[in-house]
């Protein structure tokens, strides 16, 4: 089997896009809570607008950081690996654990945590530095990986993309 790493490589884009715009609605109607007139504190112990404007504070921390993101995703692509080529950042690797449960994972410095449908396959990204992706970089095809933190979680890599 092959993927498309330009179609995964939009599906994450997409997928980080809507959520900026989530945030930054959800953001926006924390901000305009927090200067409605209901939002006025009627004695020192009324603090719902203090709540909606700290709300709002870190909705738009949150939309920064996704809008850095989307930028660097958007700068870069996830180039195909050869099979016996080591695992590193943009590798699509496909993986076989205990009974025989299979799971593909893109190693991104982006995305950690979303899951893209591709091709009827469900794709998890992952960071490096998280306990599989450490495990997965440099090794190749045919490798087996324990993660050490989690005794008895081994994977065998199959396929790298």
């Amino acid at each position: 089997m092959q993927f498309n790493k330009p179609l995964l490589h939009q599906a994450l884009l997409a997928h980080l896009r809507e959520e900026l715009n989530h945030t930054l609605l959800a953001a926006e109607t924390a901000r305009e809570g927090a200067t409605h007139e209901e939002a006025l504190a009627k004695s020192k112990y009324d603090t719902h607008g203090l709540e909606l404007s700290y709300l709002a504070g870190s909705q738009f921390e949150r939309a920064r950081l996704l809008q850095s993101q989307v930028a660097l995703l958007s700068r870069t692509s996830f180039r195909d690996f050869a099979q016996d080529e080591p695992i590193d950042l943009g590798a699509l690797v496909e993986v076989r654990g205990a009974q025989a449960k299979t799971g593909h994972y893109l190693i991104s410095l982006v995305g950690a945590g979303i899951s893209v449908p591709l091709d009827g396959t469900l794709i998890q990204v992952i960071s490096p530095d998280s306990l599989l992706g450490e495990e997965l970089m440099n090794r190749r095809a045919g490798d087996r990986v324990e993660v050490v933190e989690r005794p008895g979680l081994v994977w065998d890599i199959i396929s790298v993309f």
